[in-house]
């Protein structure tokens, strides 16, 4: 295995820093007390997110949120772990196809992102 030279590394740093710099801004520009996209602020506010938490649709719609995520977690868990358990400690025709469906989340954005 070869490591990589200083134009690589360069490049990646780069891109990183291409593709974590949109989400910096949002973050600094979230927290200022102007009415409008300004950097550098004078100084630091949170009245933005008062300003949504006092949005009664908003509370609702977050409210329904965490519950679509709970009941999503709760289904993935009991539906993966009696799979996990079946496809490891048993025999059955079709075990190969059940642990290639099972892992094509894992697999796939990796085939798309050809890494």
């Amino acid at each position: 295995m070869s490591k990589n030279g200083p134009l690589a590394l360069s490049f990646h740093a780069l891109v990183v820093i291409f593709m974590m710099a949109p989400l910096v801004v949002v973050c600094l520009v979230a927290f200022t007390p102007e009415n409008t996209l300004s950097l550098p602020t004078t100084h630091f506010s949170l009245r933005w997110f008062k300003a949504v938490f006092e949005r009664a649709d908003f509370i609702d719609s977050f409210y329904n949120s965490l519950i679509l995520a709970f009941v999503s977690a709760m289904l993935a868990t009991l539906i993966a772990v009696p799979a996990a358990l079946a496809i490891t400690r048993h025999t059955f025709p079709g075990r190969n196809f059940f642990n290639a469906l099972f892992l094509s989340p894992i697999i796939i954005p990796h085939l798309v992102l050809g890494v």
